[in-house]
């Protein structure tokens, strides 16, 4: 046992108790309006970034700018207690959120609309971007980039910075076709590369993780396909957006989209391909975002007891940063729910309680 894990576990454990209790996510998801979610919010941990965002937000934006927040500084308390050895992995997880914010940057663009505060996030009342605390980008290259006057031009600023390298390598493609998913996809491609590289067996028990950004990947993967399929699009031209470095083969994934075309049976056969549990009838009932957001919830509690197992080790660190992610996600759709008038049971049957 590396001895220097002790003091991160202890530090783990701690934040995980600031975490929202599933009686509390219930509370909230059944408020019949913002201004009762955000007085339940100042009943617990929540109530400092409330505080500290109350003067310059309200509703909606308050809540979910809050919910940011407070997940990047749990993130961030996490990853600066993280021993040495684990820092490469822990640098390349957190530069998911640069790469979150510059699609929220690149879909504004392409949509000629401006960027919001609540698609960036953002670490105190200063309103920093986390990048400034864990990663490349700063509050001052995001407003660059906002400035800039088409995609092609913020490609080449993300090419300085360590990021646009894989972008730069699709971009004519997207000027042939004018679609955006292209560099999207390029992103995420760079981002899963960088944590499979970051993942060296320095101790032996690093392959809880391996497997869950594998079987997310898988997900992914699945999720692209039934959305193509639901388009009536080739698997040719949804191949370019398929990770590789997944548990699924490439040639599994198109043997599977092609058993799609005429068979109602989805959920049994993603069950058997990602060897999970879900309802026969989700998709059925309420559809391909439903599907996605069971097969999410299946991964995450799998993993989630497992990493959590691994006391004195990355698992354990790892496992509350995921819990710290989820929070947020149950958070945002709640108010996401509450803005578009869902009843308060489909908003509960949204939720990941781990």
């Amino acid at each position: 046992m590396e001895i220097s894990f002790a003091g991160s576990y202890g530090r783990s454990r701690l934040i995980k108790t600031e975490l929202l209790s599933n009686e509390y996510l219930y509370r909230i998801s059944e408020a019949p309006n913002f201004e009762e979610i955000i007085r339940i919010l100042n009943e617990t941990s929540f109530k400092k970034d409330i505080v500290d965002l109350f003067n310059s937000y309200e509703g909606k934006a308050l809540v979910e700018i809050a919910s940011n927040r407070r997940m990047i500084e749990l993130i961030v308390r996490l990853a600066e207690g993280t021993p040495p050895s684990a820092r490469t992995f822990i640098s390349a997880y957190l530069s998911r959120w640069d790469i979150e914010s510059i699609k929220s940057l690149l879909t504004a663009k392409f949509l000629n609309r401006s960027i919001t505060e609540s698609d960036i996030f953002l670490v105190n009342s200063k309103n920093i971007p986390i990048g400034v605390r864990t990663s490349l980008l700063t509050k001052e290259d995001y407003n660059i980039m906002s400035e800039e006057g088409d995609i092609e031009s913020i490609s080449k600023y993300l090419l300085k910075m360590g990021y646009g390298a894989q972008i730069m390598k699709n971009l004519e493609e997207f000027r042939k076709t004018g679609d955006l998913s292209i560099l999207l996809y390029s992103l995420d491609i760079m981002q899963y590369e960088r944590l499979m590289d970051s993942l060296k067996f320095f101790r032996g028990d690093e392959g809880v993780i391996m497997r869950y950004f594998r079987a997310k990947i898988d997900e992914r993967n699945i999720m692209i396909l039934m959305k193509g399929n639901s388009l009536k699009m080739s698997f040719d031209l949804l191949l370019p957006g398929l990770l590789s470095n997944g548990n699924i083969r490439i040639s599994r994934l198109e043997e599977f989209f092609g058993q799609l075309k005429g068979n109602d049976d989805h959920v049994k056969m993603i069950n058997d391909l990602l060897a999970i549990n879900i309802d026969q009838d989700t998709i059925g009932k309420t559809g391909i975002t439903a599907l996605e957001q069971k097969i999410q919830g299946s991964i995450l509690r799998n993993y989630i007891q497992l990493l959590s197992t691994q006391s004195n080790s990355l698992g354990s660190i790892f496992s509350v940063m995921l819990r710290a992610e989820n929070e947020r996600d149950n958070i945002r759709k709640i108010i996401n729910g509450k803005a578009y008038g869902f009843e308060s049971s489909r908003i509960r049957d949204m939720l990941i309680m781990v």
